[in-house]
């Protein structure tokens, strides 16, 4: 079940400002005050006091800037009155809009941002465009750009042939070209749309609210006796406009111009003084002058940053009870400034007992909130942030990329890899070539389907089956679920989506929605990554549930489509307040009308915040509305007041955000080279250290004692294992019966004690030693045990390769193949080799070939030195305990009647000519032949095309390579194996499991 987010219960002691604006009526009230002067809820209060009075709540109008907001204000008249409304009292202006639309008996569509932003992307090369803008047009930014230009434009009454006009008197190119875009634009609004299937009237935000503002329906007009209106200063032009064509006598209007943060949406706070004057020429005004919101201490500092605007506002008084705190720290870079507020706020929660739903981080961007979401993701802190894009979540693409399958009735190569690497199939790299080479073997030679093909047409049918093919019969099944579903002609996008969510199991063959559910539930980092996924898993059903009630005769694949086209997040409202107790990570916009007692404002970058480029640069979205109001001032003096204004904004921005703390404020940035603090942040550096010369280098933190549960647990078992410290024990004992992970000495790597002490092969068996493996024994020990007791990876392309042609080596001395029928036979028959398609895959063949060229000149530099003997020889023989089988590629005979010992390598690199005359292999290659050899060689045939790279070794003493295998066998079943560094780490497969490698040395304590 859903549950919105729980409203505060709060006791209020009205001042006489306030007690007078709620008793106010019958002629319009115009409310300023800052931030925590108590605006909202005197409006609140305004409406309860009409309803006690009597008046009809249906009679009542509250409009405000989101809908998240108008819930809330719905809720909070709704939960002290027992009267029925049967229309919502608290609403947006867009959703105003909409229904007097609709009375008016229109079908209008809201498009939203991703929706808008895709349909301009369908059309935008419908229009020719200048030369300089023709390499943008196809990009997210230009899109973007756009949407915005029409919107401002749009806001402020302008059509496309004012915005063509205007282009022409001041001189922007630009706008004529978008002009004639526009125009091609609104006539595929309205229209029978080929893609949903029935006539809509598709509207953006601006067009419907002007659309709305130009209806005089008396009835409508009337509905409404008194109207409350929040956040004023919020709205655009249009939405002014429909006020004032609705207004009543009896009207409230609450802003704050310095708190403006929607300016980016077409908000207009310059624009107050205008749209005010009808309604200050016939009623009141009343400023509220206390803030009942911030301690004395962030009161301080919101006094000091307004007194930055160009205007400042009127100061007020602060009435809290509490001194607060405001904090300013600078940090060497992002990872420290991330740990220190993820710190901070642990810190809060756990000593001072405040519930993560009165912390927040508020950052200028959501771009730059990952590093410390992932500090809060370990530190185990529950986070919720911004919607995300849902066609970029990663967990939810298989989802979406499953049932656009289905729904088309097929699949290729890269959707079937996708999803069988998915939570649906559970497979890795190796695991799909093992399903690919099955497959080919068993059924290639009887279908003539290659691997690739055989793989979809598993995924659809479900016909081939093969032992590895457990990932393939998961896809199979769902997909099979979800083609039924979508072949039904009553399915929406939603039944579709709950076929597939309601059946995906993952690798244990557990439910993902419970898996999901039961990781969000444990918490840490990958719960939050479940929580995340399951809110994008909720975004996804409501965006589908609210399309098949707009499109109900769309075609099914158009919302996976439209899904796929939005490059920006949508406003979902069921997306948001799900979840209590959660920080927040958010914007200044979304953080608007919201109050937290300790606020985090990070990342306060010069360049970043403030952000002073002129929005919408390349098209001049600021520059025509700054137009609108100045349409006489020169280019030069616009671009001065575009500038101006982009500064007043940033600062407004600040302003909103710093005052959205109640108790205490923090404020991050980063100081290094190239990242510097900005001046707000200089504000609050002063303000905080006023004692400090801002000439003198300021000191840069690093974040220190942190007290998340892993650094508490590190420290207190380091303090066990070195100092035995009975206090360590005693506080890791009550952490593990608390259930933090990491305290239970169960659970350390390292402390347990060893399994066996018996050697890996008993006394008195024979120990199996490979030629190979000597010298891997000698260079690391523990590397040679781990990979010859599993720690290896399957059968790579490049070793199939060597094996291929080691074969054709041997089989080229038969009189019946030649090098081009060996080539011919080769790339005949590579997909056996490597079932794989494209250009690694035609690399590696043509670096066969060259092996086979290679070797085949190796043969004739021979002649008239060495004579072939035999290939591939077996031998089988004790030495002490050591039992050595071999198998050697080529043995030749030399001039005067010796053997000689050839062995081909297909790698790239050789070892060194000093390393090559004690190469252990070799050395137990001649002894293995006999006295009677003269040496041997290595033969590198992937180095280079001039000639074959060989390393000579010289005859063997045998005693010596005795001794060597006798005493490297006793150790190869030993006890003990040396981790030893060299320069092969690198390229070390089981570096993970090395006391002396980062990445294994937290398995060993």
């Amino acid at each position: 079940m859903l549950k919105r987010r729980p409203l505060s219960v709060n006791t209020y002691s009205f001042t006489e400002a306030q007690k007078l604006a709620i008793s106010h009526r019958n002629k319009p009230l115009i409310i300023s005050g800052g931030p925590g002067s108590g605006k909202t809820t005197v409006l609140i209060e305004a409406a309860i006091a009409r309803i006690n009075e009597g008046q009809d709540p249906n009679s009542i109008l509250v409009l405000t800037f989101g809908r998240e907001r108008a819930s809330e204000l719905r809720d909070a008249i709704a939960l002290r009155t027992s009267q029925t409304m049967l229309e919502p009292l608290a609403r947006t202006f867009h959703a105003l809009a909409h229904s007097i639309l609709k009375a008016e008996g229109h079908n209008p569509i809201l498009l939203s941002g991703p929706e808008q932003e895709g349909w301009i992307r369908q059309l935008v090369d419908g229009v020719e465009w200048p030369k300089e803008l023709q390499a943008a047009i196809h990009t997210r930014g230009f899109t973007r750009e756009l949407r915005d230009l029409m919107l401002r434009a749009t806001e402020r009454g302008w059509t496309p042939e004012d915005l063509e006009k205007n282009g022409q008197t001041y001189k922007e190119e630009f706008w004529i070209a978008a002009s004639k875009f526009w125009k091609s634009y609104i006539g595929t609004l309205i229209l029978a749309d080929a893609d949903h299937g029935e006539p809509k009237e598709r509207l953006d935000s601006a067009q419907l609210v002007w659309r709305a503002a130009h209806v005089t329906r008396n009835a409508f007009k009337n509905q409404f006796k008194t109207i409350l209106v929040d956040e004023f200063q919020e709205s655009d032009k249009a939405q002014r406009a429909l006020l004032e064509n609705i207004a009543t006598d009896d009207l409230v209007i609450a802003l704050d111009q310095y708190s403006t943060v929607g300016r980016f949406r077409g908000a207009d706070p310059d624009g107050l003084s205008e749209a005010l004057a009808k309604f200050q020429a016939k009623g009141d005004a009343i400023q509220l002058s206390e803030n009942f919101r911030a301690s004395s201490a962030v009161h301080l500092f919101l006094e000091k940053v307004a007194g930055e605007f160009p205007k400042a506002p009127e100061i007020q008084s602060s009435s809290a009870n509490n001194a607060g705190l405001v904090v300013a720290e600078r940090f060497i870079d992002g990872a420290n400034e991330a740990a220190f507020i993820a710190d901070k706020l642990q810190r809060a929660h756990l000593e001072r007992g405040l519930k993560w739903s009165e912390m927040a981080v508020i950052f200028r961007s959501p771009a730059q909130n990952s590093a410390v979401r992932s500090a809060l993701m370990r530190y185990a802190i529950p986070v919720a942030g911004e919607l995300q894009v849902l066609s970029e979540n990663a967990s939810i693409a298989p989802f979406l990329l499953l049932a656009e399958s289905a729904i088309a009735g097929k699949l290729d190569l890269n959707t079937a890899e996708i999803l069988l690497s998915s939570e649906f199939g559970g497979a890795d790299s190796i695991s799909l070539r093992r399903i690919r080479r099955e497959l080919v073997t068993k059924y290639s030679g009887k279908t003539g389907l290659t691997g690739s093909e055989l793989i979809c047409q598993a995924i659809i049918t479900g016909e081939y089956e093969i032992p590895s093919g457990a990932s393939l019969s998961r896809v199979h099944l769902l997909f099979d679920i979800a083609e039924r579903t979508a072949k039904k002609k009553s399915s929406q996008p939603e039944d579709l989506l709950w076929a597939i969510w309601s059946n995906a199991k993952n690798s244990d063959n557990e439910l993902i929605s419970e898996a999901w559910r039961k990781q969000a539930l444990k918490g840490g980092v990958r719960g939050a990554n479940a929580d995340r996924d399951l809110d994008a898993m909720l975004q996804l059903f409501e965006s589908a549930r609210r399309f098949g009630q707009r499109f109900k005769r769309s075609d099914l694949a158009q919302f996976f489509k439209d899904i796929r086209k939005s490059e920006i997040a949508g406003d979902v409202i069921t997306a948001k307040g799900q979840r209590p107790d959660v920080v927040e990570l958010l914007t200044p916009f979304s953080a608007k009308g919201r109050e937290w007692k300790l606020v985090v404002v990070a990342g306060v970058q010069e360049g970043i915040w403030p952000n002073l480029r002129i929005r919408g640069s390349l098209l001049g979205s600021e520059r025509l509305a700054e137009r609108d109001r100045n349409p006489d001032l020169a280019a030069i003096e616009l671009e001065l007041v575009a500038k101006a204004a982009v500064a007043v904004d940033e600062l407004r921005l600040f302003y909103a955000a710093i005052s959205r703390a109640s108790q205490e404020l923090i404020i991050t940035a980063i100081d290094r080279e190239e990242d510097q603090p900005s001046t707000y942040f200089d504000f609050a550096y002063e303000f905080c250290n006023p004692e400090v010369d801002l000439e003198a280098k300021p000191e840069i933190c690093r974040a220190d004692n942190l007290l998340s549960a892993a650094n508490v647990v590190s420290k207190l078992r380091k303090d066990l294992l070195k100092n035995n410290s009975k206090e360590a024990a005693a506080t890791l004992k009550a952490l593990a019966e608390a259930g933090i992970t990491g305290a239970n000495p169960n659970d350390w790597y390292g402390i347990k004690p060893i399994s066996s002490d018996q050697p890996a092969v008993a006394d008195s068996q024979p120990i199996k030693v490979s030629p190979s493996g000597v010298e891997k024994f000698d260079e690391c020990q523990l590397r040679w045990f781990l990979e010859s007791h599993g720690g290896q990876d399957g059968n790579t392309t490049a070793q199939l390769i060597g094996t291929v042609i080691h074969k054709f080596a041997e089989l080229a001395e038969s009189s019946e193949v030649n090098l081009d029928s060996q080539i011919e036979l080769l790339t005949a028959n590579w997909k056996l080799v490597d079932p794989e398609t494209g250009w690694i895959s035609r690399t590696s063949m043509g670096r066969a070939v060259l092996m086979l060229k290679r070797f085949y000149k190796y043969r004739e530099s021979m002649a008239g030195k060495r004579t072939f003997k035999e290939s591939e020889a077996s031998y089988k023989f004790n030495i002490g305990r050591a039992l050595i089988s071999c198998k050697i590629d080529r043995i030749e005979t030399t001039v005067d009647g010796k053997l000689y010992i050839v062995d081909f390598k297909t790698g790239k690199s050789a070892i060194s000519v000093e390393d090559a005359k004690t190469d252990a292999q070799m050395q137990i290659y001649q002894y293995a032949v006999g006295p009677d050899v003269a040496g041997a060689s290595l033969v590198y045939l992937d180095h280079d095309l001039k000639g074959n790279k060989t390393r000579d070794q010289l005859p063997i003493d045998r005693k010596a390579v005795e001794a060597r295998i006798e005493r490297t066998a006793v150790m190869m079943g030993g006890k003990r194996y040396l981790a030893v560094k060299n320069s092969n780490c690198q390229f070390c497969n089981v570096a993970t499991s090395c006391p002396i490698q980062i990445e294994g040395r937290g398995l060993y304590g």
